[in-house]
């Protein structure tokens, strides 16, 4: 199966993803990822894998596959043979193949449209739809078309001979290998049709899909099968990369489909906040700022956030995403709006001139949701302080933030990342993790599987009305925003001029990736002895320094450590140090930490991960 495994790779991992696109991960079958492939070249369907294929069909497969599949109309072409009439539902293809030479009709001047086509009749034709002509062949009919078509890897996953009849399951096989194979002049013949392939030839899945997606369309009444040439019943459907269905589409979600994979992608991202700015003017709009951030228009949205448009600078609005990020549409927050949870990561102010010329100037909340994005919603800020748990409503042209109470829970991860605890997560729940310094990052629930969350480590969460997790904020559950290393030295101060009993600052000197540094953060953040630690720096300034556990660890290997009471995994990035001093620390490499009958191994941790080493020679 050397053809088929020469893109299988590539195909899976992709799980398609095209921007945000995503597919069905088909399970480790051959002929399943051969299927997807030509289905999304509108080459083949899926339909009746077990039966033979007639000429006629196989000259609308060739046609299918050659630069002529976006040149055939639904005119109707002269018939060229006696029993293909000017209404044959093939008759163009046939055509086009015929004056192409791909194939050739009887000299009794039929076709033989229904006649079922011989694996030599095909070989041939894949090969001259190739560019090869008789010159190409050694020997003699059918022999040397055959021994051509092996040796370009045409056959790779069929089993055929001379005279027997392809089946349709043949065909997905045949024109898969075919993407992948040399034309006459030396190209891989996906690249003669207009798709990607890497340095070896693999072709790009998601350039497949691409070439024939339809949208953006945004979803306002009705059914959106109205506007899909199939129907629900055959679609397959993804909401926000979730495998779905037709009754989950909400009004004003943004939505994508490919006929040939009958698959719809529905996104429900949108933005609601203060319309700010506009660039590079508001007479040809190409972005706008909104909530403070700036996005790419589309033309429709851009229009109506243009001069001639329907919205100005200081309204409120809701800009409707695509799959990329891009806004496709923009709408009243009157009509849709949505609401956000998140937590203060900055307090000030904001500005914009507004259409009159004025500087406004507004006090701001610079609020991380529970999507990764920080976004920046005008409110009284004497009410809130950094760090705390809001939620952002709105009604028309008003934003209003308000501060929620600690919402606790506590359970471990399920090993899929379904559940919290009893709790059931949903399938696009939002995941935010916070460190001490307040800032924040997205994590996902896969990521936190089989991890233990004590109530200390969640500071909120939304349900929606099946009691599902929607948006989840936890507090320093995970390792993202932190550098570990080695305190070496510390020294603490004491007010401003020392004789303070009150520690005010603390100075560190450290060991980050073998690579030394001093810092003074304000307080006491990090008690107890030097020694393992973890790091937080903002703008290059240290802002925060916490312990690490430590073990002893008897057993290390690529992957895992242990000691008798319990089994830890071994991060990618470990550190290893082997203490020569009382303050001297040589890096070196886990090789080395594995000699376990030379050195004393202490493992530092972060949850049950072992990210630093320290060795010391027994």
């Amino acid at each position: 199966m050397k053809g088929l495994k020469k893109i299988a790779g590539l195909l899976l991992a992709a799980v398609m993803t095209v921007s945000a696109l995503v597919v069905p991960t088909y399970a480790a079958t051959t002929q399943a990822t051969a299927l997807q492939t030509v289905t999304a070249l509108g080459i083949m369907s899926s339909d009746n894998l077990s039966s033979n294929v007639t000429r006629a069909e196989f000259a609308k497969m060739l046609v299918s596959a050659s630069v002529y599949k976006d040149e055939m109309g639904d005119e109707s072409a002269s018939s060229l043979y006696k029993d293909v009439k000017s209404d044959n539902w093939a008759v163009e293809y046939i055509r086009v193949a015929v004056e192409n030479e791909w194939l050739t009709g009887y000299s009794d001047g039929t076709f033989r449209p229904d006649n079922n086509i011989k694996y030599e009749e095909a070989a041939t034709a894949i090969l001259k739809l190739l560019g090869y002509d008789p010159e190409n062949f050694a020997g003699i009919f059918p022999s040397a078309q055959i021994s051509k078509f092996q040796a370009l890897g045409l056959d790779d996953d069929v089993s055929l001979s001379k005279g027997q009849y392809i089946t349709r399951s043949d065909c997905v096989y045949i024109f898969y290998n075919l993407l992948q194979a040399n034309t006459a002049d030396g190209q891989v013949y996906a690249t003669t049709l207009g798709y990607s392939v890497n340095s070896s030839g693999e072709i790009s899945y998601s350039s497949l899909v691409s070439t024939d997606l339809k949208g953006p369309y945004v979803y306002e009444s009705g059914s959106i099968f109205s506007n899909i040439p199939f129907t629900a019943a055959d679609a397959t459907i993804y909401r926000n990369g979730v495998l779905s269905t037709s009754s989950a589409i909400q009004i004003y979600d943004v939505y994508y489909y490919n006929s040939a994979l009958k698959t719809v992608w529905v996104y429900s991202n949108s933005v609601t906040g203060r319309y700010t700015a506009v660039s590079p003017s508001s007479a040809n709009p190409e972005t706008a700022t909104v909530a403070g951030n700036t996005y790419e228009l589309e033309s429709a949205a851009a229009y109506k956030l243009s001069d001639l448009g329907e919205y100005t600078i200081g309204d409120m609005v809701t800009l409707l995403l695509g799959k990329d990020g891009t806004v496709v549409d923009v709408v009243s927050t009157t009509y849709y709006s949505g609401s956000y949870v998140g937590i203060v990561s900055e307090i000030g102010s904001d500005s914009y001139t507004n259409e009159a010329g004025a500087m406004i100037i507004e006090s701001v909340v610079y609020v991380t949701c529970t999507d990764g994005n920080i976004r920046t919603y005008q409110t009284d800020t004497d009410k809130f302080k950094v760090g705390d748990v809001v939620t952002i409503s709105f009604n028309g042209t008003t934003n209003t933030v308000t501060k929620q109470a600690v919402k606790r829970t506590n359970g471990t991860f399920n090993s899929d990342g379904t559940k919290l605890g009893t709790k059931t997560l949903a399938s696009d729940c939002n995941i935010i993790n916070v460190n001490q310094d307040y800032s924040a990052s997205v994590t996902y629930a896969s990521k936190l599987a089989g991890k233990e969350i004590s109530t200390d480590n969640v500071l909120y969460y939304v349900t929606n009305g099946s009691g599902e997790i929607t948006d989840l904020i936890l507090y320093d559950v995970t390792s993202d925003g932190k550098q570990f290393g080695i305190i070496v030295s510390k020294e603490e101060i004491y007010g401003d001029d020392g004789t303070s009993d009150e520690v005010t600052a603390t100075t560190y000197n450290y060991i980050i990736d073998g690579v030394s540094g001093t810092a003074t953060v304000s307080g006491d953040d990090f008690s107890g002895q030097n020694g393992g630690a973890y790091f937080q720096f903002r703008n290059n300034e240290l802002i925060y320094v916490g312990r690490l556990s430590s073990t002893t660890l008897t057993n290390i290997s690529y992957g895992t450590a242990s000691n008798s009471s319990k089994k830890y995994e071994v991060s990618e990035d470990v550190q290893c140090y082997v203490k020569t001093g009382t303050k001297t620390y040589e890096q070196t490499n886990l090789a080395t930490a594995m000699n376990t009958s030379k050195y004393v191994v202490t493992g530092y941790t972060y949850g049950n991960e072992v990210v630093l080493i320290v060795l010391t020679e027994r």
